[in-house]
């Protein structure tokens, strides 16, 4: 007999024809489940806790005696004039030491000069200036290689200690309550959490690379410079997701009219003209939907400040994907550089980037694996399966090494999917030690195949 034949015809075996049906099969399968969550895209995107409007506020970090005094006045006044609030992280006693850790945490008179300290009283008058603390001295007290601080690794009653001096110094000086922190270099532990509290802060601003501690405080972190501050306005009203919240931080150096050399995490935002800052925010003032915001209209409105909140957002900016780019730079959209998001819009923007990866490297592996499969079946490179088998697990393994030490980024991921599906494609041979994985998914069909017929009658 030429084959064992019956009523259901010839019997597929694990021959190119037999792996091409089943092949297809799964591939289809699998292309209908990513379709279906390409369909939940427009969901999680638009997702938002409510319609509240876009929100802008102006940080001002490192006003010290030694800071660019025309600069601050010229653009302090400006503000005060359009009726802009500003909240500025000034640093109490710059390049001061350490007092002893028993001394009374009070009575220190703030080290800014008298001109400094007649602006901030003079526009705190007005409400369009908070001060903020900014550290005791902006010492950085980290170990060499680590990232810079200046309360991060203190003791708790260290910590303490120099919130009170600063906070109760710029109190008694200027008349006016203290309740925002902005840590020096933006770095801060859960030791300054708990001291914070029990020192009489409400307001943490630091930016959205730390997931805070479930804490009462409020977090507000930075998150654009001055020269991004449009284009983050314009992703923000492009999207009309509601909550957005885009708090942008502003040094001396970040300004043409300033000589000093901007810090190496700066180097990307080029400098502006005080002016040219100006212009932009009037021509935010009349975009409908967006305000200019206080610290305390934050806090009196209610909104959301919450730890989780933070969280959510530095969640989304540490997710896998984004660090390591591993989408396509016309994929990471919508853009949301410079935007502080809602909790719920956070955590969708990260399923999103997910579910968009997910799908194209499954993509990806399908179509390297279908053309692996096809090339070996119509050429003689199937006779070399052995050779590009170990070549390829050596392909594998060096990406894999690569990644682990220096990040996979969309070149290295994409070509270890590519060597991961052309390995698969040679599952076809008999003598291949992948073969089993086509077994397990022919014996599951098989099943699945007479559950459905049901036993003879």
């Amino acid at each position: 007999m030429s084959g064992n034949t019956g009523a259901r015809g010839p019997r597929r075996g694990f021959g190119p024809a037999g792996h091409r049906g089943h092949a297809l099969s799964y591939m289809r399968g699998l292309l209908r489940l990513i379709a279906s969550l390409f369909l939940l895209l427009p969901l999680t995107s638009a997702a938002a806790d409510n319609t509240a409007g876009i929100r802008v506020l102006l940080r001002y970090d490192d006003f010290t005696k030694t800071s660019n005094w025309a600069l601050e006045e010229k653009l302090f006044r400006a503000l005060d004039r359009m009726g802009i609030p500003v909240l500025v992280g000034a640093v109490p006693f710059p390049g001061a030491p350490y007092p002893e850790i028993s001394a009374t945490p009070v009575g220190q008179k703030i080290d800014l000069g008298p001109e400094k300290v007649a602006l901030l009283r003079d526009l705190a008058s007005t409400r369009h200036i908070e001060v903020a603390l900014h550290g005791h001295s902006h010492h950085n007290n980290s170990a060499s290689g680590m990232p810079a601080s200046e309360f991060a690794g203190l003791s708790f009653d260290r910590q303490r200690q120099l919130l009170m001096l600063g906070k109760s110094a710029f109190e008694a000086t200027l008349g006016v309550p203290v309740r925002s922190f902005i840590p020096p270099f933006n770095t801060y532990d859960q030791t300054t959490v708990r001291a914070l509290e029990r020192t009489g802060f409400s307001v943490l601003s630091a930016d959205t690379r730390y997931e805070p501690a479930n804490a009462a405080l409020a977090f507000l972190p930075g998150t654009t410079s001055p020269r991004k501050m449009k284009q983050a306005i314009r992703n923000a009203l492009r999207e009309k997701a509601g909550t957005e919240l885009i708090v942008v931080v502003m040094h001396n150096y970040d300004f043409i009219e300033d000589m000093e050399k901007a810090p190496v995490f700066r180097m990307d935002a080029a400098k502006i003209a005080s002016a040219t800052l100006l212009e932009d925010i009037q021509w935010a003032r009349r975009q409908p939907g967006l305000t200019f915001v206080s610290v305390d209209d934050l806090l009196r409105q209610r909104d959301d400040l919450s730890a989780a909140r933070a969280a959510a957002n530095s969640s989304f900016q540490k997710n896998w994907v984004r660090l390591h780019a591993l989408l396509p730079a016309a994929l990471v959209s919508p853009p949301t550089d410079g935007m502080y998001m809602s909790t719920s819009r956070a955590a969708a923007m990260k399923f999103r980037e997910y579910l968009l990866a997910v799908a194209i490297y499954v993509s990806l592996l399908l179509v390297v694996y279908s053309f692996s499969r096809r090339l070996h079946q119509i050429t003689p490179l199937g006779r070399y399966r052995k050779v590009q088998e170990k070549l390829l697990l050596a392909v594998c393994v060096g990406l894999a090494l690569h990644g682990y030490f220096n990040g996979f980024y969309l070149s290295a991921g994409m070509l270890l999917v590519s060597a991961a599906g052309w390995y698969l494609g040679l599952a076809v041979a008999e003598d291949s030690p992948t073969r089993w994985i086509f077994r397990m998914l022919r014996f599951m069909r098989t099943r699945n195949a007479l559950a459905r017929v049901g036993p003879k009658r």
